[in-house]
């Protein structure tokens, strides 16, 4: 666990929201060198069909994914080693996938969520990144271009 009551409290309450819906794995190790995710999330069963259920974490567990939690504002560092913990994952699913003798589809790559309750627009725009998709003002979507 983290030295933050926040992130320890983050990370706890959103494993238990999620754990009704699939694998949560707290703090899974990354290899190449021992490095941690917050939470590691594999969904293994359907969603209540009701919109309203979990609302927008309703969309962002509908796949595999990785979620980072930051308390304080995220720094362009920051951001390299949440893209370098989801490279190492995808790496280890095309090596598992080969030792399987399959293709791993595009779909099958695990997405990154940072979650952050400050956002320092000046930086995401630097990046070159902020857009509104679907109206979710504040998400940045790599999905194209990673």
């Amino acid at each position: 666990m983290s030295n933050s009551p926040h992130d320890d409290f983050a990370k706890e309450y959103l494993t238990e929201i999620c754990r009704d819906y699939g694998e949560t794995i707290s703090s899974a190790d990354v290899r190449s060198e021992i490095r941690q995710v917050d939470i590691l999330f594999n969904p293994t069963k359907e969603f209540p069909t009701s919109a309203n259920t979990l609302g927008l974490l309703r969309k962002m567990l509908q796949k595999t994914c990785l979620l980072k939690i930051y308390r304080n504002s995220v720094k362009p560092e920051d951001i390299r080693k949440c893209l370098g913990k989801l490279f190492d994952v995808r790496k280890s699913k095309i090596k598992l996938s080969r030792r399987e003798e399959r293709k791993v589809a595009l779909g099958e790559f695990p997405i990154l969520w940072i979650i952050n309750r400050r956002c320092i627009r000046k930086f995401w725009l630097d990046l070159g990144q902020l857009r509104v998709k679907n109206g979710m003002l504040g998400f940045i979507f790599w999905e194209k271009s990673l």
